[in-house]
Formats: structure tokens, sequence, C-alpha cells
């Protein structure tokens, strides 16, 4: 009877894991809501549309994982505050001098950082791809767009002078028998590389199981889709010039583009399954998790829920929120730490967090944990 009545209960260990990763996040999002506002604003940009579902996946990523986080002893990281703090530090100067992508890194990354240190360095080594996974939500690699307009200038042009179609080039512009075009920021393929480069990461985690392999398998996939876009050029350039422009010169060339990055995807994806590990290598999957349905809920929810804020920008005029969202803040994460201590003082395997004189450090560190995510807003209302 004590057998059966312990496998019931062993689940809802693996949920309350989740409950306080998402309390801690949620908090989190809440006292930085300008930030990742602007954030979400950005994912409305066709080259970073993708932004819009590295979240759920994350939670679902979590949610696969959970067997393995019902293991994992909880603990309060004291050490972890001053790092937290230096992120805070960060996301401060980055708003002074306007610097947005380091704003929003400084901000994701505070969602691992305050799980370290309310639930401890174990839980985050177990849940560290979902929970740096939100990374991915970051637009980045605007600064690859000459860079890449150069490259697909380059190869496209010598590939149409290899099948023997006259070209004559003046930077980025190309002179054809059959019309005039131009290698502009939107043909530069960073739109291709972005959201291939996620979904990469993302097979290779699945995929793979030594960091080697995973590394290998995004850089080669970040080759083939710059190469593929310089091919999308040649063949666009071709037919369009061949068909006095009848063909490829207005929106056709655009889902031609789609319906090549498609083909390019189902190809590196079919090599990379050559090389996959078994699924006992790799730990990031699990076979009895992924069966369950009651999953779908929570995907579908949290889907539904950043698409909704991405379809309508959501306001960033938030300068005195923070007399809100500050006590707000602090009690959620308040209550995640009696949740914490409700979880480890029900698990016999386990010490009391809250006993002696451990138990007085951990609860100073949950409290200057609060204060210095609470500091940020907090001084960037009084400051500016």
């Amino acid at each position: 009877m004590t057998q059966a009545v312990s496998t019931v209960e062993r689940p809802r260990a693996g949920s309350s894991v989740l409950w306080l990763v998402g309390g801690i996040s949620a908090a989190v999002v809440l006292l930085y809501l300008d930030s990742f506002a602007s954030l979400a604003g950005m994912w409305s940009d066709s080259e970073y549309q993708h932004g819009a579902i590295v979240w759920p996946i994350s939670a679902f990523l979590l949610w696969r994982l959970r067997p393995f986080l019902e293991s994992v002893e909880l603990e309060v990281w004291p050490k972890g505050v001053p790092l937290l703090l230096w992120l805070v530090g960060v996301w401060l100067a980055a708003k002074q001098f306007d610097v947005r992508l380091l704003e929003h890194v400084a901000v994701v990354l505070m969602v691992p950082a305050a799980v370290a240190v309310y639930l401890g360095p174990a839980l985050l080594k177990r849940a560290a791809f979902p929970l740096f996974f939100l990374l991915a939500s970051v637009p980045i690699g605007e600064e690859l767009v000459p860079y890449l307009m150069v490259f697909t200038a380059d190869l496209s042009s010598a590939l149409l002078r290899l099948f023997g179609v006259p070209v004559f080039r003046d930077g980025q512009f190309l002179s054809l028998p059959g019309g005039e075009f131009e290698i502009a920021d939107v043909c530069s393929g960073l739109r291709y590389l972005a959201a291939g480069t996620v979904l990469a990461v993302l097979y290779a985690y699945v995929t793979f199981a030594g960091a080697r392999k995973r590394i290998a398998f995004v850089g080669f996939v970040m080759v083939v889709l710059v190469v593929a876009n310089s091919v999308r050029a040649f063949l666009v350039m071709a037919i369009a010039s061949a068909t006095k422009l009848r063909w490829m010169a207005g929106q056709d060339h655009v889902y031609f583009g789609w319906i090549l990055f498609a083909a390019t995807i189902a190809l590196v994806l079919m090599v990379g399954a050559r090389f996959a590990d078994r699924p006992a290598q790799t730990p990031s999957v699990s076979t009895g998790v992924a069966a369950s349905a009651s999953r779908w809920p929570l995907v579908i929810g949290l889907g539904v829920a950043m698409l909704a804020l991405t379809a309508q920008r959501v306001s960033s005029d938030f300068s005195n929120v923070w007399l809100l969202l500050g006590p707000l803040g602090v009690a959620a994460l308040w209550f995640v730490a009696v949740r914490l201590g409700e979880t480890r003082a029900s698990d016999a395997r386990s010490e009391r967090v809250f006993s002696g004189h451990r138990g007085a450090r951990a609860a100073a560190a949950m409290i200057a944990g609060a204060v210095v995510l609470a500091l940020g807003p907090v001084v960037a209302a009084w400051a500016w």
C-alpha cells in the first residue's frame, strides 16, 4: 500500500517543479514587462517571426523533461544573487544607452539566473537547454546583412556565368539580358539563416547526444542555408531574365523562396537523421512523456497566448507601473519560496531548507534575489 501511494505522488513532484520554474519565469516577465513587450513587438519583423514560438517550445521541452526534474534536489543558491545583480546592471546600462539587443539578452538571461537562485544549479543544469533556448527569441544578426548580401551577389553571379548567362555586375546591381536586378537587404538570406538556425539547434538537441555532433550539425545547416539563398537568387534572376520578367519578377519569387527553404530544411534534416543517436543516448528525449496527450493543452495554450501577444503590439509605456509590478513581483517570488519550502518539506529524501543556520541563509538569499530583481524597474523609473 505504501509503494502504491508513493507511485501516485511522484508525478506530482515533477509537476510542482514545473510550477516553480513557471512561477519564477512569470515573476521575471512581470517585473520587466516593458522589455519583454518590446521584444515581442520585434517579432512582427519578417526576419524574426520565429521568435513567437520559441517560448511555447521551451515550455514543451520542460514538460518533456519533467521525469528527469523530479529527482533533482532543490536548493537555494546564494552565490547566484551576484550574477542576478550583474544582469540587472547590464539591463540598466542597456536601457540608458538604448542598446536593444543587450537589453533583451540581459532580461531573457534573468529567467535561468532566477531559476538557479531559487531552485539551485543542479536544477538549472538539468533544464539548461529549454531555459537558454529562450535566447533564440531575441532578434539578432542584422549586422550580418551586408556580408550576406555580398556573398549572395558573389555566388549568384558566379553561377550565372557558370551556366552561360551573360551578367554585368556593379556592386549589388546585376544586369542580365532580360532585366536589371539588385541584391537588396531583403535578399540577404537573414530570414533563412535566423529561422533555419533556430530549427537546427532544436533538432540537434533532440537528435544528438554529444556537443561536438550538435555544433557540427548546426554549423552545417548554417552553411547550407547561406548557399541555398545564393542558389535561390541565381535561379530567380536566370528564370526572370529568360522569360523577359514574366516569371520570378513578382510575388511568385517569394513563394519560390519559401518552397526552396522548405526543401533545403527537409534535406538537411534527412542528412542529420542518418547520424542520429539512439533514444537511450539522448536524455532530452522521453518517449513516455512524448506519448502523453496531457501536454497538448499546455503547449496550445502557451502558443495561442504568444501569438496573441505578437498579433498586436503591446504598449511599452510603463513609466510608473513599477509601483504595482514591484510588489506583485516580490509577492510572486515569495510565493515561489513558500512553495519551494513545501516541496522540500514533503520530500523525505532531502533535508528541510528552512531549518537552523542553513534555513536563515536560504531565506536571506531568496529575499535578496527578489530585491535585486525588483531593483531594476525601480531604478529605471527613478532615473528616467
